[in-house]
């Protein structure tokens, strides 16, 4: 499964390389799968132009939603 694999370290090792673009191609595709994982590194290269254009609204959508996620998570663990 693709966001179990996201971590550019196995990419890497599977040919994918220093090629960004393509890394970036499988961020997005984790993100889709609900990866917040994904979600954190495909907003780094959306804020700092690695392997897509620099988008810094995006960059701000995606780190929005990667910490509303973080918080309701952290807010359910504070319950139990």
């Amino acid at each position: 499964m693709v966001s179990e694999r996201c971590e550019a370290g196995e990419y890497r090792s599977q040919g994918v390389g220093e090629d960004k673009a393509e890394a970036v191609r499988w961020y997005q595709k984790a993100v889709e799968q609900g990866n917040r994982d994904a979600m954190l590194l495909l907003s780094y290269a959306y804020h700092h132009g690695e392997g897509v254009p620099p988008d810094l609204d995006r960059a701000e959508e995606l780190y929005a939603e990667f910490l509303s996620d973080f918080e309701a998570t952290l807010g359910l663990l504070k319950e139990s």
